[in-house]
């Protein structure tokens, strides 16, 4: 992850009074399975870009890192709206290229059997576990790892800042990744996943994640989902990656 400009640590303190807001969203409304977004998308993603700046008015700009598919990149642009930062890919945060033909092509069919509702291909995934379903597919346990390295990197980034620096940054993903990396964060069963915390997850939601560094070796961490708010540590997360 390259260094988010005027943050890091030149002359002086660094690593004290740093927050950083961590927004792991789906990507705004789609036209289609394989399509960019809808107009009412690009004007939603624009209005939580505006949500974020107004919720956080001291960060110095929006840092968006997405999965490289259009509609995450669409999503991206338009939310970080002016931001000097330039929205970056990162492959943990999707899950094409992580599906064998045969399993990409039983979930399109899954998902048009839904009409378009994923919630069951998703289910079936996140109810494999550590399984792998064939040689090339990720098992939901690596995709929840991927998530859950791209959070604890960002962490451990606020030790460098400058004092008093204030970052906002956006992962920007999609349904039938996060789900996965949430059912091992909130420590549920993995069986009915799903219907336990009321579906997958939405347009433009997902988990809210405030960072509070105090110094170099005291960090809260607060997570928030739906109906779920409760503190977190580092070590939750390297749990997840060394499960």
């Amino acid at each position: 992850m390259e260094k988010i400009e005027g943050q890091f640590e030149s002359r002086g303190k660094y690593g004290e009074n740093i927050e950083m807001i961590i927004d792991l969203i789906r990507h705004a409304e789609k036209s289609d399975l394989e399509g960019g977004l809808t107009e009412k998308g690009k004007e939603e993603a624009k209005k939580y870009g505006e949500k974020i700046r107004t919720e956080f008015p001291e960060s110095a700009g929006v840092k968006v890192y997405h999965s490289g598919v259009k509609r995450a990149e669409e999503t991206g642009k338009l939310l970080k709206g002016e931001s000097k930062f330039i929205e970056r890919q990162r492959e943990p945060l999707t899950l094409i290229g992580k599906l064998s033909k045969e399993q990409g092509e039983k979930l399109i069919a899954l998902v048009n059997k839904q009409t378009c509702d994923e919630t069951e291909a998703i289910q079936a995934l996140i109810d494999t576990g550590d399984k792998k379903l064939d040689k090339e597919t990720a098992s939901s346990k690596e995709l929840s790892r991927g998530i859950a390295e791209q959070i604890l990197t960002l962490v451990k980034m606020t030790g460098k800042f400058k004092e008093n620096s204030k970052v906002n940054v956006a992962l920007i993903s999609h349904s039938g990744v996060i789900e996965h990396f949430l059912v091992d964060i909130l420590k549920k069963p993995r069986e009915n996943f799903l219907k336990e915390i009321k579906g997958a997850v939405d347009f433009l939601e997902g988990a809210h994640i405030t960072v509070q560094r105090q110094d170099k070796e005291t960090v809260k961490i607060l997570f928030q989902f739906r109906d779920y708010e409760f503190e977190i540590n580092e070590q939750d997360l390297e749990k997840i990656i060394n499960e």
